[in-house]
């Protein structure tokens, strides 16, 4: 899936699922999948640091990268560091499903 769609269809995710961290200053929205019995999530934040992306696997924390770049950027390195359980494109496609 091109960089494009990705941030086509997390700006379209947000935009109808986000919620505030409480001091309305920053705004997130979680997408979780089940894959290989196990759960992803990825949520997707935006304060006054930026966009950024937190990647979990089974509730621990992977990483954080920072705007759509860098989302892009590590997305072939989580799948070849979760194969079987991370596959960009059923992640998205998805997420695609909740947001049509």
């Amino acid at each position: 899936m091109e960089q494009q769609e990705i941030e086509r269809l997390w700006e379209a995710f947000f935009a109808k699922y986000q919620k505030t961290e409480g001091d309305r200053s920053s705004w997130s929205a979680p997408w979780m999948v089940f894959a290989g019995g196990r759960k992803v999530e990825m949520i997707m934040t935006r304060c006054p640091r930026g966009t950024r992306f937190r990647f979990f696997v089974d509730g621990k924390q992977v990483e954080e990268v920072e705007g759509f770049d860098g989302l892009a950027a590590r997305l072939p390195v989580w799948e070849a560091q979760f194969p079987g359980v991370f596959a960009a494109e059923d992640f998205f496609a998805q997420m695609a499903e909740m947001v049509s």
